[in-house]
């Protein structure tokens, strides 16, 4: 309904894309796999879902929203600095991001 109101096209689609991002994601990062990149990943989408849903300049009700995103988007920042760096590979896609750790 939200995506209806601002006018945002293929809002079904958007919503089940959403949804499996959301779900896989939150499974990566409580599996402990690709942390920094999910959390950036993450931090992107938040940054586009407050600007693009959450804008309460033009809708007030949406500060709430808004603000609780800007909380989240700094722990994943967080979240991404203290996770070990690892190389982009298929070999290692499954494999722990405490294997990287120096």
């Amino acid at each position: 309904a939200l995506m209806t109101l601002h006018n945002v096209p293929f809002e079904g689609p958007l919503v089940a894309f959403s949804a499996v991002v959301n779900i896989v994601g939150g499974l990566f990062l409580a599996t402990n796999r690709h942390v920094r990149l999910t959390s950036f990943g993450f931090v992107l989408y938040i940054v586009l879902v407050n600007a693009l849903l959450h804008d309460f300049w033009n809708f007030p009700d949406e500060m709430q929203n808004f603000i609780k995103n800007l909380g989240i988007l700094a722990g994943l920042l967080v979240l991404a600095g203290a996770s070990p760096s690892r190389p982009l590979n298929l070999r290692y896609l499954l494999a722990s991001d405490k294997k990287f750790s120096a």
